[in-house]
């Protein structure tokens, strides 16, 4: 208990004045009566009055001195240090994402955030309500609001740890949608601030407080992991992995490389304060299976010191070139190890076309050159100097001397490229549909166009590369080692098999099939269903590897891995921001004042009436 008014107490002084009055000895007139035994308490009164006689047992002193006593500390404001006020709503926020496994705590970060979720709903006054929201990837609300205490300490019972990043954005739109129409809420988020920023738009006009659990950063984690293949050394895939050190002191790591199960490699590093080290695994026989690489070091998060991958052997696309002689096209489809080329002449082409002897099937990607066939069948295509015979595709006309302004350095199939100086002398005045993507833009419209529907991926190059320099520039076999690997479906990298946890997990099914059976690292088997042709999988919570069971001999295997920085680094953060407004980090629930002055007011006028009643009624002890 704490007074707002302190200084108040100065009156409780007036307490040793009302006792000396009853020292104060009264002037008596003398009268001669025929007996004393009627007056034995005006004797007594006489003693009382006298200064040199000791203070005898007195009721009406007593409530006196316990009624101004009461009436001081009234006035002194008395307050008792609780949460929140009578009526209150509260939104409670608990973190549960990957950093909260941090044993920095005891035993962990989560369970601190029970202990002070606990307490919160423990300091709940008559009338409250509260809601209880944990938030990692996904947002979910574990108790609506209620007021009953049962129900909200069984769902904190609940919270645990999952091995994800932090959305808070999406939590933070989940609370704004209930306290919109709410007056007179509360947010808690108990967290360790391990997220970005809130969103742009303000919170709502409730009071935002941010419990910080965590008392340090002493981890090191994988923050990067990838496999690649180089296309002049295709068979010997190179293995990335970099680690980062949070913690303010010298790690010294060992790297354990498993293939398969079995341990195949290990680096050991030494990683400075705030810094990070990579190690590159490169081997002939690191060529097809499950990778996984272990961190053998010390510090307080256990998720993000393993990490998976899967490496798979690219099998050749069987590729098509439809041309009546292009040297430099023809080297380029021979050079790649990932090309298994046929050629044929457009005639040719069409015949076989016409006498059902070719079909689309047979093939992974067809390449026309300055050439566009009668009809086009459902496939992957790249057109050189011509227009699929397609409907929404056209030409309004032919550019002379186009100059390549842009390019989009993103897709795939412009990796490592750069088209300046291709000196074009001429190009078409391209014209595609409306989601089709412009690869590379002059000042005359689109050079390069890139093109997807549930039928067709197209990849249309609006040029003559002859009235051009581009079969001189390296560029060129770039160009067609990118567009042969994204269009035949070869892995650049193994993340095209690695997905964040949290996120779902989706790859073409086979024909008729309706649900896929899946593995989880857990060993969990259940059924990932099968929707618009397409496995979908979302329970992906846990980092490790999934299996999915696509044919009774094949299984389709994805690695699901942390790989984030902001929850490796296990620094409480010092606030949390949302919008323009900052919430500093507190060590525990905030309280705040309840003034219970009113109860000492009462408690004085019961006494007061007391008083009254024992004056009039004369009663003594």
């Amino acid at each position: 208990m704490s007074f707002l008014a302190p200084l108040s107490l100065a009156l409780l002084g007036l307490l040793p004045v009302i006792v000396l009055l009853y020292f104060l000895k009264l002037k008596r007139r003398e009268r001669t009566i025929s007996s004393t035994y009627l007056w034995q308490q005006a004797i007594q009164d006489l003693r009382v009055n006298s200064p040199f006689q000791r203070l005898r047992k007195n009721l009406l002193l007593w409530l006196q001195l316990i009624l101004l006593a009461l009436l001081v500390t009234g006035l002194a404001r008395p307050a008792m240090n609780m949460t929140g006020k009578e009526g209150k709503r509260y939104i409670l926020m608990v973190d549960t994402s990957a950093s909260m496994a941090a044993r920095d705590a005891d035993p962990d970060r989560i369970a601190s955030a029970r202990t002070e979720a606990l307490r919160l709903v423990g300091d709940m006054g008559r009338g409250d309500e509260m809601m209880l929201i944990a938030f990692d990837a996904h947002p979910r609300v574990l108790v609506p609001f209620t007021g009953i205490k049962s129900k909200l300490r069984e769902g904190i019972a609940l919270l645990e740890p999952r091995q994800t990043s932090t959305d808070f954005a999406r939590a933070a739109e989940l609370v704004a949608a209930f306290s919109r129409e709410m007056s007179d809420t509360h947010l808690f988020l108990i967290s360790d601030g391990a997220f970005e920023a809130g969103p742009a738009e303000n919170p709502p006009d409730v009071e935002f407080t941010y419990v910080r659990v965590g008392a340090r950063s002493r981890n090191v984690g994988i923050t990067a992991m990838d496999a690649r293949r180089n296309i002049e050394e295709w068979e010997k895939p190179q293995i990335f992995v970099r680690v980062r050190n949070f913690g303010a002191d010298e790690a010294p790591v060992r790297m354990d490389l498993y293939l398969n199960d079995t341990l195949f490699d290990a680096r050991a590093v030494i990683v400075a304060p705030g810094g990070s080290a990579a190690a590159v695994f490169s081997d002939p026989n690191l060529n097809e299976g499950l990778v996984k690489v272990v961190l053998d070091c010390d510090d307080d998060l256990a998720a993000d010191n393993e990490a998976w991958l899967v490496l798979t052997e690219p099998k050749p696309v069987r590729t098509l070139l439809v041309t009546e002689g292009n040297y430099f096209l023809q080297l380029a489809a021979q050079k790649d190890p990932m090309c298994a080329p046929v050629l044929t002449t457009p005639t040719a082409y069409e015949a076989d076309a016409r006498s059902g002897a070719f079909a689309v099937t047979d093939y992974d990607l067809i390449i026309f050159d300055r050439y566009a066939p009668e009809r086009l069948p459902a496939g992957a295509y790249v057109f050189l100097g011509a227009l699929p015979p397609l409907a929404d595709f056209g030409a309004d006309g032919v550019a002379e001397g186009p100059v390549v302004i842009d390019w989009d350095t993103v897709h795939p199939v412009n990796r490592y490229m750069t088209y300046s100086n291709l000196f074009i002398e001429s190009a078409l005045r391209m014209q595609g549909p409306d989601n089709a993507v412009s690869l590379v833009e002059s000042d005359a419209g689109p050079l390069v166009m890139w093109w997807a529907s549930p039928k067709y991926r197209i990849v249309t190059v609006g040029f003559d590369m002859f009235s051009s320099r581009w079969p001189l520039r390296v560029s060129f076999p770039v160009f067609f080692a990118n567009a042969l690997r994204y269009l035949g479906g070869v892995q650049y990298a193994a993340a095209a098999k690695m997905v964040r946890p949290g996120k779902v997990i989706s790859f073409p099914a086979p024909p008729d099939a309706t649900e896929i059976q899946v593995t989880a690292p857990s060993g969990r088997t259940e059924a990932a269903p099968v929707e618009t042709g397409a496995v979908t999988y979302s329970d992906t919570f846990v980092c490790g590897p999934y299996s999915f069971q696509v044919y009774a001999d094949k299984a389709e295997t994805y690695a699901v891995n942390l790989l984030d920085a902001r929850e490796s680094n296990t620094e409480p953060a010092e606030s949390v921001l949302w919008g323009a407004r900052q919430a500093v980090a507190r060590a525990r629930a905030l309280k705040e004042n309840r003034e219970i002055w009113p109860w000492f007011l009462l408690a004085a006028l019961a006494v007061l009436m007391l008083e009254w009643y024992v004056y009039n009624r004369r009663v003594y002890i």
